[in-house]
């Protein structure tokens, strides 16, 4: 009986990993994902196939300066799964650190470098950046929003032309 239900499980386990996998583009080496659902459900179904979390991270929507990509990085027996979830700034996410707490650090860099609010993270703080760099408020969306703005006016310029 007990070699039939790790069986049973085993094989629940496949089909919502192949389920997974199929929702997915194959990109790089990566299996990517641009879904609705919350990273919580995410992490949710991650942890009930036992996925290694890899990394959270951030950047703006190259498209839309006001839109922010919320990116979390799976790990399942080797074959790497990228979740992205795009909100308008400023954006909040539920935390995912009750059920992957080395998302902390993570969260917390995404929090002081952007400006993403993760509710149920009580530990995300200002804290990264040094001393000297405090009066830099979000450095990071502040850099990537001058990118953008700079790449837009020069394909205008050389529209113009």
């Amino acid at each position: 009986m007990r070699g039939e239900i790790n069986f049973m499980n085993k094989q629940n386990l496949s089909i919502i990993f192949e389920k997974i996998k199929n929702s997915c583009i194959l990109d790089k080496g990566i299996y990517r994902n641009t879904t609705d659902e919350t990273p919580l459900e995410i992490a949710i179904v991650m942890r009930s196939i036992d996925a290694r979390f890899v990394l959270v991270n951030a950047h703006l929507d190259l498209e839309d300066e006001k839109s922010i990509i919320l990116e979390n990085l799976y790990d399942i027996e080797g074959c790497l799964f990228s979740f992205q979830f795009k909100k308008n700034l400023p954006a909040t996410y539920n935390s995912i650190t009750s059920i992957y707490p080395n998302a902390n650090w993570g969260e917390s860099e995404c929090f002081e470098m952007f400006g993403i609010d993760f509710t149920d993270n009580k530990t995300a703080k200002n804290g990264l950046l040094l001393t000297s760099q405090k009066e830099l408020k979000m450095p990071l969306l502040k850099q990537e929003t001058e990118k953008i703005l700079i790449r837009k006016n020069k394909v205008q310029e050389d529209k113009i032309v």
